[in-house]
This record gives C-alpha cells, sequence and structure tokens, in this order.
C-alpha cells in the first residue's frame, strides 16, 4: 500500500504515514452473511410475484447495496430489462421486508446484462475518506499527485492524476461542492510535503475553510472578496512569469522536468500549486467579469505546464459565470444534483435513479458518470493539520537539540540537518555571554548533534590581529576536527594524543594541536596526562 507509508523530500519534510493521522483503509462496509441475507430474500419476494431472479454479483460500499439481477431461465436476460417496470410495484413491498431507507431499479448500463437494484440500508454510513484511499485502485498509483474524486454507483473509486486533469470544474451550489474541495485538500496535503505543494482558498469563511488555513501548506490565508481575489490573480501572473523564465533555462517543459534538473543545484525547485476558488461564495463574482476573467483564462490555460491548477465551483454554467472560453480549458467536471437541470448534456446520462446520486462526473466530453461524494470528518481534518503544524513548529525553531520529528510509517526519527552548525554558533553564543562558566557543558552536550549534520554550515569568523578582540573560544569547535575530537572525548570519557592518532588519524603534531584547542575551549583540562572525565565504579566503592 505505498500511498499510506510517509516519506521525506529533498528539504527534510516528512509526510505523515496515514495510519498516524487517523486514515486508514476501511474495512468492508457489511459481512458476507449479512449480503447473503438480503440476497436471498430479493429472490424470494420477485420470485413471489412470478418474475423469478437470480442474482450474479453484489457489491457494497457503506451507504449503498448494489445486486445485478438476471432472469432465473437461462436465455431471458434482453427481456428483463423490459420488464423492470413491471417490477417497481413490488419496490414498496421489499423496501419494508429488507428495512431499506431506499429501493430502486433501473436498467444495467450495457445492454441485456439484466437490470440493477439499488438498495440504501437504513442509517446507512457516509462514504468516507477513508473508504475511497482504502481502494485496490488508489493504493496502485503511487503519484503523490493522485485524487480519489469519489465512488461510481458500481462501487469503483474514480482515480485521477491532478497533473493530467489539470483542472476541475465543480458546478452547483449544494454543500457537497465543499466536502469534494475539502476533500481534495486533504489527500494532496497528506501526501505533499509544503515544499511540494501548495494550495490557496478563495470562498466565504466556513468552519472547514478556516480549519483548512492552519496548515503550512496554505498561501497566506483565506481570501473572501472579489478584490483579495484580483490581487491573488496578480502576483500569481507574475509568478508564472518567473516560472516560466526558470523553465526555459533549464529547458524544461513540464514541473517535473524542472524540479528534477535543478536537483543538487543552487536553484530550488517549485511547489505544485493548487487555486481553490468557491465562486458560489464570492459576492460580485457574476456581474464583475471583467475583472477576473483575463487572468484566470491565462492560469488555465498556461498554468498545467507549470505546476498551477484550478478548482472551480460555481453554481451554474452560465455564459456570466463560466464564459465559455473558460469552460473548454476545464473539460474535467462534476456536476451536483442541484445543477443537473440546469446543464445541456451533450450525452444524456442514463436512467439512473436521481434519488442515489450525489454528482454527475464527466471528463473531455464522455458520457457522465454518477458519482457518490465523500463527506470530510471534522476530526481527520484536524489530525492531519495538527500533524503539519507540529512539524513547521520543530521546522522553525531556533534549538538545535529540538525533539525530532516523530516516526513515521517507515521513515523513522529523522533530525534536521540544514544548517545545524549556524544554529549551534548562535546559540553558544548567547550561553557565552550569559554564563562562561557552564559553556563546557553546554558545548560538550551539544558536540553530538553537531557532527550528526549532512552539511557542515562555518560562519565567516573575524580577522584576529592586534586590535582586534579575542576570538570566542567556542568558535574553535566549529572546525570539523576539532568537532571530532570532542564527540570522541565524549564518548571515550577522556582524550589524549593515543585515540586522536589511532582513531582521527592525526599526525602527532595535529594531535597536539587539537588538545591544547579543547583545553582552551574548556572541554579539557589542561595538562600531559589523560584526564578521566567519569569516577570508576571501584572508585565509588
Amino acid at each position: 500500500m505505498p500511498q499510506l507509508f510517509s516519506r521525506a523530500d529533498e528539504n527534510g519534510w516528512v509526510t505523515p504515514a496515514a495510519t498516524d493521522v487517523g486514515v486508514a483503509p476501511a474495512e468492508k462496509p457489511y459481512d458476507a452473511k449479512y449480503l447473503y441475507q438480503q440476497a436471498n430474500l430479493i429472490q424470494r419476494r420477485f420470485a413471489e410475484l412470478s418474475t423469478p431472479v437470480r442474482i450474479v454479483d453484489v457489491r457494497a460500499s457503506p451507504s449503498h447495496l448494489r445486486f445485478l439481477l438476471r432472469p432465473a431461465i437461462s436465455g431471458q436476460t434482453a427481456q428483463l430489462g423490459g420488464i423492470t417496470e413491471n417490477l417497481r410495484p413490488a419496490l414498496p413491498g421489499l423496501q419494508r421486508t429488507l428495512k431499506a431507507e431506499l429501493v430502486e431499479l433501473y436498467p444495467a448500463q450495457k445492454s441485456g446484462e439484466g437490470a440493477v437494484l439499488l438498495v440504501r440500508p437504513e442509517n446507512p454510513t457516509s462514504l468516507s475518506l477513508d473508504y475511497l484511499l482504502g481502494q485496490e485502485n488508489f493504493l496502485n498509483a503511487t503519484d503523490p499527485t493522485v485524487l480519489s474524486l469519489g465512488l461510481s454507483l458500481n462501487q469503483q473509486t474514480i482515480v485521477r492524476d491532478l497533473r493530467f486533469m489539470p483542472h476541475l470544474l465543480i458546478v452547483g451550489d449544494a454543500p457537497q461542492r465543499l466536502h469534494l474541495m475539502s476533500a481534495l485538500i486533504l489527500q494532496l496535503c497528506l501526501f505533499n510535503t509544503p515544499a511540494e505543494f501548495r494550495f490557496a482558498l478563495i470562498g466565504a469563511r466556513t468552519e472547514v475553510m478556516d480549519a483548512l488555513a492552519q496548515s503550512p501548506h496554505i498561501l497566506g490565508g483565506t481570501l473572501h472578496t472579489l478584490k483579495e481575489f484580483r490581487r491573488l490573480l496578480d502576483g500569481l501572473i507574475k509568478h508564472l512569469g518567473q516560472r516560466k523564465n526558470q523553465f526555459n533555462q533549464q529547458n524544461a517543459k513540464t514541473l517535473d522536468e524542472y524540479n528534477e534538473s535543478v536537483k543538487g543545484q543552487p536553484q530550488k525547485p517549485f511547489p505544485r500549486l493548487l487555486i481553490t476558488l468557491d465562486a458560489v461564495s464570492v459576492k460580485g463574482w457574476g456581474e464583475d467579469r471583467q475583472a477576473w476573467f483575463s487572468n484566470l483564462y491565462r492560469l488555465v490555460k498556461e498554468g498545467p505546464a507549470l505546476g498551477l491548477h484550478v478548482v472551480l465551483a460555481v453554481p451554474d454554467l452560465q455564459s456570466t459565470t463560466v464564459p465559455s472560453q473558460l469552460l473548454e480549458l476545464m473539460p474535467e467536471q462534476m456536476i451536483l444534483r442541484s445543477a443537473f437541470n440546469t446543464v445541456n448534456w451533450a450525452q444524456p446520462p442514463a436512467a439512473f435513479p436521481v434519488a442515489l446520486i450525489d454528482s454527475m462526473y464527466r471528463a473531455n466530453g464522455s458520457a457522465p458518470q454518477p458519482v457518490e461524494l465523500p463527506e470530510v470528518d471534522n476530526k481527520q481534518i484536524g489530525q492531519i493539520l495538527k500533524y503539519w503544524r507540529r512539524v513547521a513548529t520543530l521546522r522553525n525553531t531556533d534549538s538545535p537539540d529540538a525533539a525530532p520529528i516523530p516516526p513515521t510509517g517507515l521513515t523513522g526519527y529523522l533530525r534536521r540537518t540544514g544548517q545545524t552548525g549556524a544554529l549551534l554558533a548562535a546559540r553558544q553564543q548567547r550561553e557565552a555571554e550569559q554564563s562562561d562558566a557552564s559553556l563546557s557543558a553546554a558545548i560538550l552536550a551539544e558536540v553530538p548533534a553537531i557532527i550528526k549534520a549532512k552539511r557542515d554550515t562555518k560562519p565567516d569568523l573575524p580577522v584576529v590581529d592586534e586590535n582586534t578582540p579575542p576570538v570566542p573560544r567556542h568558535f574553535l569547535l566549529l572546525e570539523k576536527k576539532y568537532r571530532r575530537a570532542g564527540a570522541l572525548a565524549a564518548y571515550l570519557g577522556w582524550l589524549s594524543i593515543g585515540p586522536l592518532i589511532d582513531v582521527l588519524e592525526q599526525s602527532p603534531q595535529d594531535a597536539r594541536a587539537t588538545l591544547k584547542a579543547l583545553q582552551e575551549a574548556g572541554l579539557l583540562e589542561a595538562g600531559e596526562s589523560p584526564m578521566l572525565r567519569f569516577m570508576r565504579l571501584s572508585e565509588e566503592e
């Protein structure tokens, strides 16, 4: 299950393991015994109406049961689709027998396959993000930009890659739009670090929006007005120009190509950007189209190759809310039930029971596909954001001995490695000014942490002459050979010329210079003979 493990990026950020933030593959919603009992009740009920059927397939999600029906008599499959209307009078009685909230019957999507009976049990469980993330076709996708949009009536998870979508248009003013937008953001926050992914939020204040705004992945805060959105657009247009110049210098055509080309170079990789815009709740959106259309159109057109994507929620597909030029660039659409009657369907949806459908998903002119959307748990949002806030706090602290990032998945304990030397020097300077007497112990405690640093960051030392005050003695430890010697002294409990020659392979002359430097720094007592730094047990007794 590759998607559910943690991962470290090039900047030292670590994504959480899914189980560490309350996301785990959901168990099967119903056991086999229950499904077998329901199938038997259905077959008996239809047999009583002189229309015997056999159930050839059963699929279950948390909120629905799907039974594929065919005639019990061989060779009459094609006839079943024609007699579904005759079976409808039996549905109210079947609903009572099954103790279901809703029962619907409709022809199978493919001609000649029979009919489908959809059953919503009493007090159904809402479709959760856990359930979607635990499906096989999602777990088999290893790219961190893969998204699970919802569940089809065939109980198949709709999985798409943000890089290739590359935008999503949500049509309808129902609350489900906010559930879908927050589910997309949470998935990207779960599998991407703030160095790899950032998002912007534009829309009215809601509890979910306010919670998401606390993530270190967010660009600024939540924007609530059209004026603020226009200001963001202006900044994004300038940023796209900068990205385009950098891409041209590296001869890169996509964000992935650019980020790969700058590894090991001074240039930093760019994060992927997601602009999440709830135009349903932005006042003046439809009336002041000229204020946003030009720049938004440019973002949608040029953004995908440069790593920028847009999720736009609109109440309908009127030209005032979504101009046709913009609509052509956003072929992937999730149409909510509240907007079904306002859409001009190029390919009309099949005869699905509308009461059981949250939305219709269509991409690139394909036939609409009914989709059940997930509901995001507020507790789950809190756990994911709590993790990222804690990690961001640990990264921002100036203490080199701050607690390590907690173990997540297969990653284990990871300490910060960048700029450790410089941070240590600053801390030691403060301690030296406060209490010179405690300097030796403070430095000795920090030496192992410095040795673990992957990069040695050496601050510029002042030039020493007759008119320059003496360099603080703890700066001597910033030289690598002295740090290693200090660590060896801390490990052995003592130090002399012998270990420096044998372990660190120093020459006798360098070894004497090292001992002198450590003595001047206060890490070793003055003298020619080795000085033990602990008491022998025999002497303690």
